[in-house]
């Protein structure tokens, strides 16, 4: 039977509910709500019967308080399975997961061209997303979410991005091609969905995912939405500027977090260390420039290169900078951090030092900082994030169900 708008409004809430602040009691939904407790008692039931929610136990009762213990109830796990995609700039990373995250299968997909218009290089990725859909086709997956780097433009039916690595990428072509309900978007906004919706934390204040790799970007939950998400200039701190005077960035001017925090800058400076120099002990770890990446800064950092400890030092000065000019505008109560260079665990107590050292958060203003650790797979399993969050927990339209003009 068809659902009311209203019924559909209240099924978003009572599962958005369950998905965020489980374990929970029908009271307690009714509360947050402000949805009828027999209503709640209705749609709670439905959930069961379609075996996406179950009970799981009872809670104490409240000290000083009379009545009975409150029936908990949650998230069932397997009910349903979706796919996460992330599109980088050398590997597709797909992932498969039931409808509370559990990773089931991921798979990294090395591309040795770069995107392009190419029809030959589209049927070489639909070839990879098909071959990985049909490889677990009994799980039946229902839908696909994609981790872009950048941002989905639904007008143009393409990545809107400022990186020319991606300007000629077909994706019109690749969504009409797949028959699964598909949804696209940020690959940071996608992680910080999935620390939304599937992580074990599931205490849910307003937070920031603060992602730093090749690029900089942070995404930010305020009230249990994702902030800005329509406007792709929220969030693109690379290009705020830690220091005026400072080098000359990509965009143009200068002092730009993204040319003390950038992968690319990062290396980039120990390969001019590297040239100019013949005491940096870059050249005891490698025998060319070329080969420098951002492993070999680490590296080298570790064992006392004067040059490398400058540049992570410089790094995460500005990181400082940046998470104390946000904290100041934004109303979050926890920072979530990740990328290579700030979750590798031989270099990031740097990173705390320079906070505490700073004073970054008063007393009166505590925030919790959390390293999400860095792996290939954030991406994807973020992805399939944001399929579970569209398709089953907020009914939203996916991407490819219009009519497109090639």
């Amino acid at each position: 039977m068809a659902k009311t708008k209203q019924q559909s409004e209240n099924f978003k809430k009572i599962i958005n509910e369950l998905y965020t602040k489980r374990p929970i009691s029908r009271i307690d939904i009714s509360r947050n709500t402000d949805i009828t407790a027999a209503t709640v008692t209705d749609i709670t039931s439905q959930l069961k019967a379609e075996h996406l929610i179950s009970e799981c136990g009872k809670n104490k009762i409240d000290e000083n308080k009379n009545g009975r213990k409150k029936i908990l109830l949650t998230v069932s796990d397997n009910h349903s399975h979706y796919i996460g995609i992330e599109f980088a700039r050398d590997t597709i990373n797909m992932s498969l997961t039931d409808n509370l995250g559990k990773e089931i299968d991921s798979q990294h997909i090395f591309l040795d061209k770069i995107y392009s218009e190419s029809s030959q290089e589209i049927e070489q990725i639909l070839k990879a997303i098909q071959n990985f859909i049909q490889m677990h086709e009994s799980y039946h997956p229902k839908a696909i979410g994609i981790a872009i780097p950048g941002h989905y433009d639904a007008v143009e039916q393409k990545i809107a991005t400022n990186n020319t690595f991606w300007n000629n990428f077909n994706l019109k072509e690749l969504l009409t091609q797949i028959d699964l309900p598909i949804y696209l978007e940020n690959n940071v906004h996608c992680m910080s969905i999935y620390e939304q919706y599937l992580s074990q934390n599931m205490y849910n204040p307003n937070f920031m995912f603060f992602h730093a790799a090749k690029g900089i970007f942070a995404s930010n939950f305020y009230n249990g939405n994702l902030y800005g998400a329509q406007n792709f200039n929220v969030g693109e701190i690379g290009h705020t500027i830690v220091m005026p005077n400072g080098e000359q960035c990509q965009c143009g001017r200068r002092g730009c977090l993204q040319t003390f925090l950038g992968e690319e800058q990062l290396v980039n400076k120990a390969k001019m260390m590297y040239q100019q120099s013949n005491h940096t002990f870059l050249h005891s770890l490698v025998s060319s420039e070329t080969e420098i990446q951002l492993s070999t800064i680490i590296d080298a950092y570790k064992i006392g290169d004067p040059g490398c400890i400058k540049i992570i030092e410089d790094a995460f000065n500005s990181v400082v900078t940046t998470l104390n000019n946000l904290r100041m505008t934004l109303d979050i109560e926890k920072i979530y951090i990740h990328g290579p260079l700030l979750s590798h665990s031989d270099v990031n107590h740097l990173l705390f030092e320079f906070i505490n050292y700073k004073k970054l958060f008063s007393e009166q203003q505590e925030i919790d900082i959390e390293i999400v650790p860095y792996s290939k797979k954030n991406g994807s399993l973020g992805a399939c994030a944001l399929a579970i969050r569209n398709y089953l927990i907020m009914s939203m339209p996916p991407s490819n169900n219009v009519d497109i003009e090639i």
